[in-house]
């Protein structure tokens, strides 16, 4: 291989399979969705990792936004709340005036992003109580 060529990685370098589809509280069932890694092969242009579907994104963004009664929980994390100075999670399509905050739902409704807000939260309060 030539100094400075590009390696071709396997497929799987870079992410793990998750399971979503046993989350509960009315979300649907899912494929898996890839948890990528911090490090891993760079994509090519139109190349994705599996993502949660459209009804599991729709189910997370009711649940976040306080949509539906939680009996014995609270409602799930909003992830970035306070740097987006947002209550809630908002709707793709925002109306005129609305900001529109990709980054604030990619985040909330990709299920990998959330693993790694949720790790980073919870190190945050760990640190905290030390």
């Amino acid at each position: 291989m030539a100094a400075g060529a590009p390696r071709a990685w396997p497929e799987e370098v870079g992410a793990r399979k998750l399971e979503i589809g046993l989350a509960g509280h009315g979300l649907p069932a899912s494929a898996l969705v890839d948890l990528e890694g911090a490090l891993g092969p760079q994509l090519e242009p139109g190349q994705s990792r599996a993502a949660a579907a459209a009804d599991y994104r729709a189910r997370m963004q009711d649940l976040v936004n306080g949509k539906h009664r939680w009996t014995a929980r609270r409602c799930p994390t909003l992830y970035g709340q306070w740097h987006a100075a947002e209550p809630q999670i908002p709707n793709e399509l925002a109306l005129p005036g609305v900001r529109n905050l990709p980054w604030l739902r990619e985040l909330n409704l990709n299920p990998s992003y959330r693993v790694a807000a949720g790790l980073g939260a919870r190190l945050c309060a760990t640190s905290k109580s030390s």
